[in-house]
């Protein structure tokens, strides 16, 4: 599928990756989700050293968002990338790229917490010049909430139950950092770790309040017109970024910690040392943090 093609076809395609992030949630999560709460955690699924996982439920989960995919358009029309299987299936010459991350907060999943989320992204175009078309983020457990992204259309907040949404239209500048919450991340591997700690350190000293990183970091940022800033030490893959993005096209801006922007669409950002701003004084203030700590 060309980008011309997509565009006539493009609320279909979304109309799919509703369909195929509740299929995921019902058939493939949900009947494991005792069992996998219940259970220890299995050392060996632990990734890379560090402290992220996977459990049976992502993997079936991004198979059946897959088979979703591929029953409504066949197998040669996507690029598609699988956060589990880390690599790509379908037409790898196509105009479009699909990106699943099943279990977007799977210690949050596994620990019965309900912010967890499956990202599904559509884009076009290759690395640096990648831009995001389509997305969607779906909070099952409890919310049974779908935060979107329609290209030509906006960015909404659906409540799957009822049907109701909200447009969400814009972020406000932020001029004082006692009025944001700095979400972090540090790296699981603490041979790869920076010196995060002494950047929190110092933006609490400036008035900021600081909390480790949740699932729902983005829809809290949206919702709150800006009021979230995040600093992540690595440890992020392409995947991760499907929501992220949605900050990006009210009026955040993402840099390393060196303070060079960076497309947030480049799959090329796995595993730099980001941070992800809003409009105003703060966001540059917490730059200015982060550079000189770095």
């Amino acid at each position: 599928m060309n980008l011309n093609e997509f565009s006539k076809n493009k609320n279909e395609v979304l109309k799919v990756m509703f369909k195929a992030s509740e299929m995921a949630w019902q058939k493939a999560i949900k009947p494991r989700m005792k069992k996998i709460r219940e259970d220890s955690v299995d050392k060996s699924s632990i990734k890379g050293g560090g402290t992220d996982f996977f459990t049976e439920a992502d993997t079936e989960s991004e198979r059946v968002v897959k088979e979703e995919l591929i029953k409504r358009f066949g197998k040669d029309v996507f690029r598609i990338f699988g956060e589990e299987e880390n690599g790509y299936i379908g037409n790898l010459e196509s105009d479009i790229t699909i990106r699943i991350d099943p279990i977007d907060g799977t210690e949050a999943f596994k620990f019965g917490k309900p912010n967890w989320s499956i990202l599904i992204g559509v884009y076009s175009g290759r690395d640096d010049q990648e831009k995001q078309l389509l997305a969607t983020i779906y909070y099952p457990e409890y919310y049974n909430e779908m935060l979107y992204f329609l290209e030509g259309s906006g960015i909404f907040l659906q409540n799957m139950s009822t049907g109701e949404k909200q447009e969400i239209t814009n972020i406000e500048d932020q001029d004082s950092l006692e009025n944001i919450i700095v979400a972090y991340w540090k790296n699981s591997n603490l041979q790869k770790r920076g010196r995060i700690d002494e950047i929190l350190d110092e933006l609490e000293k400036n008035g900021a309040r600081v909390r480790s990183i949740s699932p729902t970091e983005v829809k809290e940022a949206l919702i709150t017109h800006g009021k979230r800033a995040m600093i992540m030490d690595g440890d992020y893959n392409q995947v991760d970024f499907i929501s992220y993005s949605l900050l990006i096209k009210l009026g955040y801006k993402v840099y390393d910690w060196n303070g060079s922007e960076y497309n947030i669409n480049d799959p090329g950002l796995t595993d730099k040392k980001l941070v992800i701003i809003p409009p105003g004084k703060a966001g540059k203030q917490i730059l200015e943090i982060v550079n000189q700590n770095k």
